[in-house]
């Protein structure tokens, strides 16, 4: 007790900025919290109007491509029933009658086969074994040396 006799200004300072801190922290969060609710209320809105008009341009869309269809549709079968869309072009004497749809293919060629003859680039399999062995004996040396390295430098770091 007789160290709040002795330091109570000191204690109702801390205390009240404590507490004016903690108001302020509070209030920030508040105001935050509530520009960001608006914000977000007003993206759904927005995101609502842009799904609204998609789906309209997607309906406007569809119909004409419905429209257009129904019209190639008319205008092909009026060519090939006899009646021309256009006057004075006779669209039946257009598709030849008298040729095949059908011609020969080429018959399929001998598999390709790779040359058994050594060539100056063929390495034999034992000097491709002992290459192989030399670079894993080099690849290990190289690890172990790396190691060697960062042990020292520990030991280095130590002192």
């Amino acid at each position: 007790m007789p160290f709040l006799a002795l330091y109570w200004k000191q204690a109702a300072i801390l205390a009240t900025l404590a507490l004016s801190i903690l108001y302020a922290h509070h209030t920030g969060y508040v105001s935050g919290k509530e520009a960001i609710q608006s914000n977000w209320d007003k993206q759904k809105v927005v995101d609502a109007i842009t799904a609204e008009k998609a789906a309209l341009t997607t309906a406007k869309v569809s119909i004409n491509a419905n429209q257009e269809t129904q019209n190639a549709n008319a205008k092909f079968s009026q060519i090939f029933n006899g009646t021309s869309p256009t006057p004075g072009i006779d669209w039946l004497r257009l598709i030849p009658s008298n040729q095949s749809n059908s011609s020969s293919v080429s018959d399929i060629p001998a598999p390709t086969k790779q040359s058994d003859s050594q060539t100056p680039d063929t390495v034999s399999r034992a000097s491709f074994n002992k290459l192989e062995s030399d670079c894993t004996e080099t690849t290990k040396q190289l690890l172990n040396a790396q190691d060697w390295a960062l042990e020292q430098a520990s030991i280095y770091d130590q002192k």
